[in-house]
Order: C-alpha cells, then sequence, then structure tokens
C-alpha cells in the first residue's frame, strides 16, 4: 500500500469482460517485509486442509487475526483507507469485515471452477506474492464466460500471477473463476486473499439441468451372457457371496468381470478415431468428454447393448438383491412399503414426508426399472463435481462403472493417476425401491 500513500505511479487495467475486475501493479517493489513473507511465518505456520472435490491439497493460513507485521499492516491499510475507496467506485457500503487469508500452491495444486458466491461476499480479492513467473508454470486465474442460466462455458482470459500484483473482482452470478493446474515443481503460488463484504447482489432462481433420457433394457437372452461374461460371475453360488458383500457395504468389485479376449477386444476398440468425442460441462460441474454412440465400433456397441440387456438386470439383480427384473422375489420389506404407501401419502399431504420429491415421483411409476448411462474418456484434468442441483433430482440408483484403458491389476485411482487415460461405461439403473 506504500505507493498509494507516496503518491508512486502505479498500472492498472480494468476489464468488464468476462466479469467486472480491476489489476493494479506497483512500478516499485513493495516493502521488503513482503519479501520475507515468502519465507516468513505466514508460509510456513500454514494449516493444510482438503476442500471437498474443488481444490488438491492446498497450504493455507487466515490471518484475520495475525498480528506479525508486515500482514497487519497490510490488514489494516486494505481494510481500512482503501475499503472506504473502493466502497466509493463501486457505490456501495462495504462493511469493515475482515476476510483475509494466505494460499500457497505448489506443483499439481489446483482450485476448481468457482463463483465465490456466499450471503455477503460482494468483492473478492488476491495479491500475489510469487517469484518470477510465466504462463507454463501454470497457476493462472482463468475467468469464465457464461450462458443466458448463468452457467460457465469457456475460458475467456488468464491472468499471470505477478509480484505485488492486486486482482479485485466482484461476486456477483457471472464471476466464474479457477486457478489453474500448478506445473512448476520448483516454484511457490502464494498469495493473500480475501473478500470485501457488502450487500449481496441479487442472483437468478438456480439453473436445473434436463434430465438425462432413460430407457427400459433390450430383450436379450442369456446367451449375451454366456459370450462376454466371465463364467465365475455366472455360479449362483458365486452370485450368492457376491450379494451378501453388497449388503454388507452397499458395493462390490468384480475382477475380470468380463472374458479377457472380449475386454482387450473393446478396449483396443476405443482407442480408434472414428469415435466421435464432445467435451461436457459446465466446469463448475464436471469436465470429461463423451463418445456420441452412433461412432462407436461394434464391439464396443455390443458391449453398450450388453449392460443394458434384460439378462444383465437379472444378474444385477442377483449380485445385489435389488428388484432389477421382474423375476427377482420379493421380500417382506415390499409388503411393508404397500402398507406404508397410504400412510406416506397423508404425510405428503400435510407437508411432513422427508423423501426427495423426485424420488417419491420414481416409486409411483411403477416397478420396472430404467437406465442411462454414457461412454466417457477421461483424461488429465478430468473431474466430476457433487453440487446443490444433485440433491433436488436425489433417487434410488445402482451405479455400475466399467473402466478400460487401465493396466492390469492397478485400482481405479492409480490408473487415474499415474495414466491419466481411460474410458468407462457409467450407468444409473433406476428401480422403484430397494429391497434389503
Amino acid at each position: 500500500m506504500e505507493p498509494w500513500r507516496i503518491n508512486t505511479v502505479i498500472k492498472y487495467t480494468i476489464t468488464a469482460s468476462p466479469c467486472d475486475h480491476l489489476l493494479f501493479m506497483s512500478q516499485q517493489n513493495v516493502t521488503v517485509g513482503f519479501r520475507a513473507l515468502q519465507q516468513s511465518d505466514c508460509a510456513l505456520r500454514v494449516a493444510k486442509f482438503l476442500i471437498s472435490c474443488h481444490i488438491k491439497t492446498v497450504t493455507t493460513q487466515y490471518i484475520s487475526g495475525f498480528h506479525r507485521k508486515p500482514v497487519s499492516v497490510f490488514r489494516a491499510a486494505l481494510f481500512g483507507r482503501f475499503r472506504s475507496w473502493l466502497g466509493e467506485v463501486l457505490g456501495v457500503e462495504l462493511e469493515p469485515t475482515v476476510d483475509i487469508s494466505c494460499a500457497r500452491y505448489e506443483y499439481s495444486d489446483v482450485l476448481l471452477c468457482h463463483d465465490d458466491e456466499l450471503e455477503g461476499r460482494r468483492v473478492a480479492f488476491i495479491l500475489y506474492l510469487v517469484p518470477p513467473w510465466q504462463s507454463s508454470d501454470g497457476g493462472t486465474l482463468d475467468l469464465y464466460t457464461t450462458d443466458s442460466n448463468f452457467q460457465p462455458q469457456s475460458i475467456a482470459k488468464s491472468l499471470v500471477p505477478s509480484w505485488n500484483t492486486l486482482v479485485l473482482f466482484e461476486v456477483s452470478p457471472v464471476s466464474f473463476h479457477q486457478v489453474s493446474e500448478v506445473l512448476s515443481q520448483d516454484k511457490c503460488r502464494l498469495s493473500l486473499s480475501g473478500w470485501f463484504h457488502g450487500p449481496s447482489l441479487d442472483r437468478p432462481p438456480r439453473h436445473t439441468e434436463p434430465s438425462v433420457p432413460r430407457s427400459p433394457h433390450l430383450p436379450r437372452d442369456e446367451t449375451v451372457l454366456l459370450e462376454w461374461v466371465n463364467p465365475v460371475y455366472l455360479d449362483i453360488s458365486y452370485q450368492e457371496r457376491i450379494q451378501e458383500e453388497f449388503e454388507d457395504s452397499s458395493e462390490v468389485q468384480l475382477k475380470d468381470f468380463l472374458k479377457e479376449e472380449k475386454f482387450r477386444e473393446v478396449n483396443e476398440a476405443l482407442r480408434l478415431a472414428q469415435i466421435q468425442w464432445t467435451k461436457r460441462g459446465p466446469p463448475n460441474q464436471r469436465c470429461y468428454e463423451v463418445a456420441s454412440l452412433d461412432s462407436l465400433p461394434q464391439c464396443v456397441t455390443a458391449c453398450w447393448e450388453l449392460l443394458r440387456s434384460e439378462s444383465f438386470f437379472l444378474l444385477l439383480s442377483n449380485f445385489t438383491g435389488l428388484r432389477l427384473h421382474y423375476l427377482c422375489p420379493a421380500d417382506e420389506d415390499d409388503d411393508e412399503d404397500n402398507e406404508k404407501q397410504e400412510q406416506k401419502g397423508d404425510e405428503e399431504a400435510t407437508g411432513s414426508s422427508t423423501e426427495s420429491p423426485a424420488a417419491n415421483t420414481t416409486r409411483q411409476k411403477g416397478v420396472t426399472p430404467v437406465c442411462c448411462g454414457e461412454v466417457r474418456r477421461w483424461s488429465h484434468g478430468g473431474y466430476t463435481l457433487l453440487h446443490d442441483g444433485e440433491a433436488a433430482r436425489a433417487e434410488y440408483a445402482l451405479d455400475l462403472v466399467l473402466p478400460f484403458g487401465c493396466a492390469a491389476n492397478k485400482c481405479l485411482l492409480e490408473n487415474f493417476i499415474l495414466f491419466y487415460l481411460f474410458i468407462y461405461l457409467f450407468y444409473n439403473f433406476l428401480f422403484n425401491h430397494f429391497s434389503k
């Protein structure tokens, strides 16, 4: 803040696209104390925490009550005279709330796309305390465009961190941004960041994505299982053991599930250039590629039809004990559910039901299970995130994942980290209710 006090000329940039943001760059070095900050208590005495899904392990320290100079001086100036000036510029009365922290990003750290939305946040700020930095080092602040539904689309601008650069941007429905992966193995992306608080901007209604189309099983008999599935999984006694494990943990891994020659054929076919891949977003929820089913090679299509076949639904029922086929025997829980239907209707009429409307709708549709799925290709930087919209569409479902492109005898996570490229088939098999 010294240049402001002594009227030193600074460089600044004001931009309104893709969201309102402002950069201040000092023509001189700031105090030597900030240089020391890179190796001071703030950098070394930090707390590591993992923010679910959005961030790899980033070292951070909240310093709202930090009293060591020069941090305390910077904090006082930022939330004092500078806050008053910024409020005048925006025409908004900013609160004296101190909300500031120190973040330390190192090799492979990343913060995925988000908009900083939280009640009271009005303007975000970042002060970079980095060594000489290039775009090839990663760690850029990427700003996203948005569509008519206020959903992020693509990166419109990437700001490379620079020593003593202060970035400000308004927290709004279009302020989506990310910190790209740090690629340098010997540089630390250190910054002070936080928010000025004030009256929040009005936000549009939350956008709800359309439901994925679902379809019932394909009429295929057991010959398709004999052709594709490892014979050990067709043994009734083995299926009973699998069901016991599933009932205990609600999940199960079936190794070497497909016959080796079939698996190898599909694995090789998925690498063919004829398959048309499309990136799927929005980036605040997911980032991966999905295949056009019309472009799949014949053997991949056959595998896809296996997983959607009537006989496979019955096999899944035997694996899980869930009623995914009309031939599955009903148990006493089904009778209990039927007896509770009338009571359940009364609860919903009075607003006392705890089940989501989507789940209740699924129950009322009948017992015919349906499925939906995708052929996905994952590469370096791919991800999916949980988000608020998932809860609104909560339903009973069985997830099935069949990975390809992974080295043998490696778990799914290891393959993702080591190889960065694999393909799996993903399904939600929806059913009326659990029958455990």
